[in-house]
């Protein structure tokens, strides 16, 4: 899902050592990248970089949110919506993940509920995280 929907085009998943990536982690290693393919590298990026996001950003229901509404939890975000993965239904089904979007960022009185591949790309970005140990 994410390299379907082009993610890394805004999106690196490298620290680089500069001052401006030191809030997204320590700096990346080329260990880090030994079993992934293919490998999320660059280095201009438009949104954050994503090498440590389960670890900066553990919360399931946030990241929900931030694909269906992106400016409801990040007001300065230039993301576009993933509303395709999502259902404004009348009424949630037990078996169905609802998304608490904040009032005024959904249709009202619409229970918005994750979709398979949005549950899928939230649990992606909850994996990203650094190994842990000196920088």
């Amino acid at each position: 899902v994410y390299l379907r929907e082009g993610c890394g085009f805004c999106h690196t998943q490298f620290v680089r050592d500069l001052p401006m990536d030191r809030p997204y982690g320590r700096p990346s290693r080329p260990r880090d990248y030994a079993f992934e393919d293919p490998p999320m590298l660059g280095t201009q990026r438009t949104g954050p970089d994503l090498a440590d996001v389960g670890s900066r950003q553990p919360n399931e229901a946030w990241h929900l949110i931030h694909l269906y509404a992106p400016r409801a939890v990040v007001p300065q975000s230039v993301m576009p919506a993933y509303r395709w993965y999502f259902a404004a239904k009348d009424k949630a089904g037990p078996d169905d993940v609802v998304v608490p979007v904040p009032a005024g960022s959904a249709p009202r009185g619409k229970a918005i509920v994750a979709g398979p591949d949005g549950i899928d790309l939230v649990r992606y970005l909850l994996s990203l995280k650094q190994a842990k140990g000196s920088p």
